[in-house]
């Protein structure tokens, strides 16, 4: 075999050698090195994930009192202000805050899983400035044993109070009794309204209207 050429000196004072040899003793060496360059560590067991916690730690009445609803706009009113607003203007947006109050107040008592289809403070003060009493009945019928989210809606309910909740599918929306499920445009302005809004022992669907007993169902 040749003798190897002499090193080879670089400006920076460096020596690099042609080396002669096999090609299998060169990919022996090269994976050597990159063995050497890995380390242990890198063949130690992995470390077992952390236990994900999947709770919200917080109940659908402690979820319903902090939760920000949809939007809603001026509407007209919004020309009667002093400048005039638009339309189409924010003026603020959905509260549960006093169905909460209420259900506290009357000792509404929750055990299990529930679904709540929860009136907005605005549906509940029309229904109080119409002259109708807040009663415990008529929050409990809001309130329905079990959980179901949106999707599973397709038939009536029973609701706490003994009521039937009436489904009805028209216009493409799902209807409880006169409610919206997931109403899409806020009528005249707003964002939609939303549904599924978890809580640790239930879920919540927001709604414009108020559910009370008795419900009839129009007749066309």
């Amino acid at each position: 075999r040749a003798p190897a050429p002499p090193p080879h000196r670089t400006s920076q004072g460096l020596v690099f050698r042609v080396l002669h040899q096999p090609i299998s003793k060169m990919i022996y060496r090269a994976i050597a090195f990159a063995l050497a360059i890995v380390g242990a560590s890198a063949f130690a067991p992995a470390r077992a994930p952390g236990r994900v916690n999947t709770a919200l730690n917080a109940n659908v009445m402690d979820t319903l009192a902090s939760y920000e609803g949809p939007h809603y706009c001026w509407g007209s009113e919004g020309q009667e202000q002093n400048p005039p607003i638009g339309e189409n203007e924010i003026k603020g947006y959905h509260r549960y805050g006093k169905f909460v109050m209420a259900c506290r107040n009357a000792g509404v008592a929750i055990q299990g899983d529930v679904t709540i289809f929860a009136p907005t403070d605005a549906a509940l003060d029309d229904y109080v400035a119409d002259g109708k009493q807040i009663t415990k009945e008529l929050l409990l019928n809001h309130i329905v044993q079990g959980r179901y989210p949106s999707a599973s809606i397709n038939g009536d309910f029973t609701s706490m109070a003994g009521q039937t909740l009436k489904y009805e599918r028209k216009f493409r929306k799902n209807f409880i009794n006169e409610a919206i499920i997931g109403q899409a445009d806020n009528f005249g302005g707003g964002s939609t309204y939303p549904t599924d809004i978890p809580a640790d022992n239930g879920v919540i669907h927001p709604i414009a209207q108020v559910l009370e007993p008795g419900f009839q169902a129009a007749r066309y």
